[in-house]
């Protein structure tokens, strides 16, 4: 079994040295048009803080809302 996988192996080789792959030059510039797509739709520094701020607002209130509802059922009971 090895002897038959190690010609297999030497085939492809001898092929892929044998044969020449041909260079065709053709430029596709889809990652161009799409960076200016996303260029003209990036945040800017002030949107990012806004949103970050936003978030921390949102993340303060619901910690609030969890330590009033522990104290609640901590202590009114």
């Amino acid at each position: 079994m090895n002897e038959s996988l190690y010609k297999n192996i030497k085939r492809i080789v001898d092929y892929t040295l044998q044969n020449k792959v041909s260079y065709r030059e053709k430029f596709y510039e889809i990652e161009k048009k799409s960076y200016d797509f996303s260029r003209e739709y990036e945040p800017k520094i002030h949107e990012i803080l806004l949103m970050q701020l936003i978030g921390m607002v949102i993340s303060f209130i619901t910690i609030i809302q969890a330590l009033r509802t522990l104290v609640y059922y901590r202590y009114e009971k």
